[in-house]
């Protein structure tokens, strides 16, 4: 935003010192003429720069308006005429009253500034004083802007615009929306010649609204295709210089209508000759609408124009042509808004508010201007009715309308209806619109449907003449009578169907001069504003540039006693008094008919500033048929002569003195500075603090410092602020020189005031602790009372009494141990023991709260807390004791896994500060027994936890004993540790960890036993071979048995001893004998394989075997004959021992 709004005074006061230093003191003074000392352009550039600073933004300078280069290069837009302005007293009723009724009647959103019309309006209208002041301020430049030419280029702030895209299905096009302020000037102004706009634009002005303007063109256009003697049509699509200049993405259209021929040369023409005034034909997108009679013609005519031909077209939402494609054009909208209609049906089963606002506001407008500007849309908007009836309405109102409940809703709104109109309502809409944009149409007079004829004459001079009668229409061009005598011309009657069928005829027209020309002035009827300074008498009136006025008169007749010869000059009325004799004429300017004088001296405090003096110009008053009268009206400003310096009201003698308190802001008015001039009301006074010697600042010491930035002053209001904080600590007065300047020049010496201003001290400065508002210390414990433990510091920038500080321990100063002393410094005290019973064991930490007050009165006090954080460090008065829960003595097992905790042993001490509690351990000594296994154990310096860190073999290690030593830290200090010291004893037990062991028995064992051997045999005794690892006999004591029990064999289960329990040896029956020993300690066993082989022994004698029996063998018969190796006899014996004996 440009300003704050939640500020009231001051923000005004901000609003109207910006606009009026940037607008006020560079555009407007007393005159309507030119800024004094400053030319036009300096005063806009400075005006452009000050409004982007109020705006806060940057001010874009454009200078297209004054040099454009078009497609000829030999054309340039000429620049404005400088000398073009308008008389002050058409635009007398611009004022702050006129400004406040435009700013109430004029809405809409921001512009650049951000300010939209509401802010304007409040800013102009509801704030007293500050807004008539604001008004006024506006009103002098509103004034200017109408009444001088202003460089384009110099009013790029005020046309400056903020850019909004607007849709335009497809494509964006930018539309820019100017300032606020903008709108009140020209509502003003308009407001002051309202009269005359409408009288010059006649029916061009749209005083219907823009709406019935484009009801109306569309209305004309199509009236002039129904006309006979129409042809054709041609809608022009062109970029002109206007157009580019202030919208560059926009293009122009015209049309055109009459016959084939005609409208091609006018479109030559125009491509001819429109370059070089910045109008660009697009041949491409013109459209020439043809009657149907014509195509064949037109399309001759046009031929490589690239003029698209059609029969009937879109043009301003209606359409023109000839019926067919109006019926498709009526087709294509009734179908599009069918469509619409359905979708909004569909839209307002979920929200039937919203739809119905589409409906009012959207669908039902376009419907509205379409049967307006379009002819029987009335019988095509019935097929639409159908899905109003059966879709839309459904959905918004819950149920199907009867046909008295739809003629209800197409009632408006105040009648109770839904305003939602029946297509039979449309019938007269397209016949009403023609008649309410009648009054735009020209009346058709004669002078407006004559075809008119142009003649040659000499002097290339032109006549026109009545296309029917042939004869002079109207009287000679005024011109022409007072050149010539007489007219030669030659008449060209033309057939209208066939211009090849014509005649000519010759006509003189003798001329015959007449007192018919009214006597004129170079400038008039109004002149520009002319200058005079006042109090002067007999005095030329000149213009801005110093020149004297200098009024030349003509009159065009001819002759005498018609001519400027016998013009006569006569000051009528001044100001509207015919009775003010303040000026006179002058005759001796040479070649000018006459100047102006004043007659009187002219004083500008006598409130009468600007004349109107009315001049009577008569040609021949002594003529039988009466003289011409014209009058000019010569505008006069007096010029206000500065003619004393100013002098100080406020304050009434050269030095003033007065005391503020120095907590006033900055910012704050602190006196109001006024001086004045006893005539020259209308001059402005600068006020400045002067530079030469600077402000200055003194100390309590009288010592003067320069602080130009302590004050400033308003040089527009002679507002006297606070430019920077104050502080009696550093400045205890201030001393300044107050100048107060006339703007228009100084004529004696710049009149001075000095101003002493005495600070007066305040309690403003809260104290202040110097450490952060934190202080730790720290002290032994059992220290002396009086013992200073640390110094804590306040300071508070006020000066005394207001600065004398005391001090209070507010909390935390358990037992009342610590107390406040003073050492010699006021701001300053020290933390000191108030008792020497300080025990680090019963507190270490105390957290004082101390409290610093200033020394205001009751009631103004200002205080500061700080925190001191006291310490009381312990001193090593114990020895560590062993707690009863200590390991003295543990029994392990031998098979406990590395890392296991055997024992802990703990220790405490009573010293409880510092470090002096803390506790850690050490092994002195390991003895293991027996000797030789050392270092098996390992001990935690804090925890005290016991590990073992080598394995463990009770047939190795049977116990051991660790020395061990518990120390206090001493405070870091190794002279101060105190150390106690005890033992551990560690015994294993031993465990069964290890098996029989037999030696030689890998693959067991053979033995070999005759069948005869005796009882008793003893085998093997296997605990000659047989040992266990283990030390204890509960472990290593071993045991046999044998599986499975083989007779006649047996085993001692204490020795081992295999042996031959009972004589049942027999090779015979059994020689070979297996079985499996078991050797077992209780736990663990070996089991040993066992074979015993048998050997025979020859027991018994052969015996013969006859017939299974022994018997005695009988005599054998044999022939002599018989072959050697013949079998006699087979004998068969047996011998009860097996193997070898058998």
């Amino acid at each position: 935003m440009w300003f704050d709004f939640d500020i009231k005074t001051d923000f005004f006061h901000d609003v109207r010192e910006c606009v009026k230093n940037f607008v006020v003191s560079y555009l407007s003074v007393a005159s309507f003429g030119a800024v004094k000392g400053m030319s036009g352009r300096e005063v806009f550039s400075t005006w452009a720069e000050g409004w982007g600073f109020c705006k806060g933004a940057g001010v874009s300078k454009s200078n297209a308006i004054t040099e454009l280069s078009f497609a000829d290069p030999q054309w340039k837009l000429r620049k404005f005429d400088e000398s073009f302005t308008y008389h002050p007293t058409n635009f007398e009723k611009i004022n702050a009253q006129t400004i406040r009724k435009a700013a109430l009647k004029t809405h809409g959103s921001h512009g650049p500034s951000g300010l939209d019309a509401d802010e304007w309006r409040r800013m102009l209208t509801s704030y007293c004083q500050e807004s008539t002041n604001l008004r006024k301020t506006f009103s002098k430049f509103e004034l200017r802007v109408a009444t001088q030419f202003i460089e384009p280029d110099h009013l790029g702030a005020y046309n400056s615009n903020r850019l909004i895209p607007l849709d335009k299905c497809p494509g964006v096009r930018l539309i820019g929306i100017g300032e606020v302020i903008r709108r009140i000037i020209g509502r003003t102004i308009i407001a002051c010649i309202r009269k005359n706009l409408t009288t010059l634009g006649g029916n061009l002005q749209l005083c219907h609204g823009q709406k019935c303007g484009i009801e109306h063109a569309i209305h004309s256009l199509r009236d002039a295709y129904n006309e006979e003697t129409t042809e054709a049509i041609l809608l022009i699509d062109a970029k002109s210089a206007f157009i580019s200049l202030n919208r560059k993405w926009y293009a122009t259209m015209e049309s055109v209508s009459g016959d084939l021929n005609s409208i091609k040369d006018l479109f030559d023409e125009l491509q001819d000759i429109g370059p070089a005034f910045g109008y660009f034909v697009n041949p491409p997108k013109c459209q020439l609408i043809v009657k149907d009679r014509h195509k064949t013609k037109a399309e001759t005519v046009f031929t490589g124009t690239n003029v698209e031909i059609v029969s009937g077209t879109r043009v301003l939402r209606s359409h023109i042509g000839d019926e067919n494609t109006c019926t498709e054009y009526r087709d294509q909208c009734v179908k599009t808004y069918t469509a619409q209609l359905q979708k909004l049906s569909r839209f307002a089963k979920t929200s039937p508010q919203n739809a119905y606002a589409c409906l009012t506001k959207g669908v039902r407008s376009k419907m509205t201007f379409l049967s307006r500007n379009t002819p029987n849309m009335a019988e095509a908007f019935q097929n639409i009715e159908e899905t109003v009836q059966n879709d839309l309405l459904p959905s918004i109102t819950g149920f199907i309308p009867k046909k008295e409940e739809r003629e209800l809703f197409s009632l408006p709104l105040r009648q109770g209806g839904l305003n939602i109109i029946l297509p039979d309502d449309r019938n007269g809409d397209y016949e009403w619109s023609i008649a309410v944009s009648k009054p735009l149409k020209k009346p058709e007079t004669a002078e407006n449907v004559q075809q008119q004829v142009i003649a040659s004459i000499n002097s290339e001079k032109k006549i026109l003449l009545d296309h029917k009668k042939a004869t002079v229409q109207n009287a000679l061009d005024e011109e022409l009578k007072e050149v010539t005598t007489s007219v030669s011309l030659t008449v060209r009657a033309e057939d209208v169907s066939d211009s090849t069928k014509f005649s000519t005829v010759s006509v003189t027209v003798d001329v015959s001069d007449v007192n018919d020309n009214t006597p004129t002035c170079t400038g008039g009827p109004t002149f520009s504003a002319y200058n005079i300074d006042e109090e002067q008498n007999g005095v030329l009136v000149q213009d801005s540039g110093s020149t004297d006025i200098c009024v030349i008169c003509s009159d065009n007749d001819a002759t005498a006693p018609f001519n400027l010869n016998s013009v006569q000059y006569e000051i009528t009325s001044v100001n509207g008094d015919e009775g003010d004799d303040s000026f006179a004429l002058d005759y001796t300017q040479g070649a000018c008919q006459f100047g102006i004088t004043t007659n009187r001296e002219l004083s500008y405090e006598d409130g009468v500033t600007q004349y109107l003096i009315e001049v009577k110009v008569t040609d021949n008053e002594a003529l039988p048929t009466g003289s011409l009268t014209s009058y000019v009206y010569i505008p006069v400003v007096l010029n206000d002569v500065n003619e004393d310096d100013p002098v100080f009201v406020k304050p009434s003698s050269a030095s003033l003195t007065f005391s503020i308190e120095e907590s006033v802001p900055r910012g704050a008015i602190i006196y109001i500075v006024q001086a004045e001039q006893s005539e020259d009301t209308l001059t402005e006074i600068k006020y400045q603090i002067n530079d030469n010697p600077k402000i200055k600042g003194f100390d309590a010491s009288n010592t003067p410092t320069n602080q130009p930035d302590a004050f400033t002053i308003s040089s527009l209001t002679g507002e006297l602020m606070v430019n920077a904080e104050l502080d009696y600590g550093q400045y205890v007065k201030y001393v300044l020189e107050i100048e107060a300047i006339d703007t228009q020049g100084v004529f004696g010496t710049i009149p001075t005031a000095t101003i002493t201003i005495s600070i007066i001290d305040e309690n403003n400065h809260t104290p202040m602790f110097t450490n952060n508002a934190y202080y730790t210390f720290s002290d032994p414990e059992l220290s002396a009372a009086g013992t200073v433990v640390g110094v804590i510091e306040a300071t508070d920038d006020d000066a005394s009494p207001n600065s004398d500080l005391s001090f209070f321990i507010q909390s935390g100063n358990d037992n009342n141990m610590f107390t406040l002393a003073t050492n010699g410094n006021p701001n300053q005290r020290n933390v000191q023991f108030a008792l020497s019973s300080s025990d680090c064991e019963a507190q270490s930490k105390y957290d004082l709260v101390v409290i610093a007050v200033d020394g205001a009165a009751a009631g103004f006090k200002l205080t500061a807390t700080t925190t001191v954080h006291v310490e009381i460090t312990g001193v090593n008065e114990f020895y560590p004791q062993w707690d009863a829960s200590s390991d003295t003595a543990v029994v392990v097992d031998e098979n406990i896994a590395v890392g296991t905790v055997v024992g802990t042993i703990l220790a405490t001490d009573q010293d409880t500060c510092l470090d002096h509690g803390d506790i850690v351990y050490n092994i002195e000594s390991q003895t293991s027994t027996p000797a030789g296994s050392n270092s098996l154990f390992a001990l935690d310096r804090l925890s005290g936890e016991v590990t073992l860190v080598k394995p463990l073999d009770r047939e190795l290690v049977e116990s051991t004993i660790l020395e061990l030593s518990a120390c206090d830290e001493g405070g870091g200090v190794s002279v101060s540790k105190k150390c106690t010291y005890s033992a551990l004893l560690i015994t294993v037990t031993d465990l069964e960890d290890n098996s029989p062991l037999c030696t030689s028995t890998s693959s067991g064992l053979g033995f070999t036993l005759p069948e005869n051997a005796p009882i008793e045999t003893v085998l093997v005794t296997l605990s000659s071979m047989c040992t266990d690892g283990d030390e204890t006999s509960a472990f290593n004591t071993l045991t046999y048995s044998m599986s499975p029990s083989i007779a006649p064999f047996d085993i001692d289960a204490s020795t081992g001893k295999v042996f031959l329990s009972a004589a049942t040896l027999d090779f015979e029956t059994t020689t070979y004998y297996t079985s499996t020993v078991t050797v077992s300690d209780g736990t663990s066993s070996v089991d040993i394989f066992i074979s015993v082989s048998v050997t025979g022994v020859n027991e018994f004698a052969p015996s013969a075997l006859v017939s299974g029996a022994l018997t005695p063998v009988s005599p054998i018969n044999i022939r002599e004959d018989t072959p050697t190796d013949t079998a006699v006899v087979q004998l068969n014996y047996e011998d009860n021992d097996d193997g070898v004996d058998g």
